[in-house]
């Protein structure tokens, strides 16, 4: 399906937010794109869920979840007489997010530009000091899930975390170092793995013919 291009806002009093699962947290700044888009999120629960591979119902606690916190408002609207829902617009909470969003909507270039150049630049200079420190801190999810989606490579975020984890983050004996090199290797472990059933689908396939083509010629004696 195709993603949305609208840029996202992750404020940190979500980002914080340990009673929030990780995922949650990914979605809430999800919505915040979509009300830059239309001044309301409109997208429905399956809309998200196959946008994260999940089921609708992993979406519908997430959302309960933003809204029990106060970070959203959901507004559903029924059909006439009825209690059938025909629409639900979820809007963000707080005064600063609708302030950033309704300029976005206004200018040309977006605000937005100037948080993520400080912000590259700060997440430049504390990897710098954890790299000259030598000591490694776990990805989250949603570092995990942004590197996939810009290599594009099909890794589930989730699994890679839950895998390490149970590892104590070390490859082999090792301590990991670098968790983006694990990804890619993750990446061409798949690759090869993909060409190997490839190859194996293609020889049997290739046996099935061959064993039919003899089946058949010696159907003529």
């Amino acid at each position: 399906m195709d993603k949305p291009s609208y840029f996202a806002i992750l404020t940190a009093d979500v980002r914080y937010d340990k009673t929030l699962k990780p995922l949650a947290r990914l979605l809430y700044a999800e919505i915040t794109a979509l009300c830059n888009q239309e001044g309301y999120c409109w997208a429905g629960n399956q809309y998200f869920a196959d946008l994260y591979e999940v089921d609708k119902n992993t979406v519908s606690g997430w959302i309960g979840q933003l809204k029990t916190r106060g970070y959203i408002t959901v507004q559903l609207e029924y059909k006439e007489g009825t209690k059938q829902i025909v629409k639900r617009y979820i809007r963000i909470n707080g005064e600063g997010i609708n302030k950033i969003i309704d300029t976005s909507l206004q200018k040309d270039v977006y605000p937005i530009n100037e948080i993520i150049e400080v912000n590259s630049t700060d997440n430049n200079t504390n990897n710098n000091k954890t790299n000259k420190g030598g000591r490694f801190t776990p990805p989250s999810v949603e570092q995990v899930m942004e590197y996939c989606n810009h290599r594009q490579n099909g890794i589930n975020a989730q699994n890679f975390i839950d895998f390490y984890q149970s590892k104590g983050w070390k490859v082999g004996n090792s301590k990991m170092k670098d968790w983006k090199a694990s990804v890619r290797t993750w990446e061409t472990n798949n690759k090869i793995r993909n060409e190997q059933n490839a190859d194996k689908r293609n020889s049997k396939s290739e046996y099935a013919k061959l064993n039919s083509d003899y089946n058949k010629s010696t159907s003529l004696f």
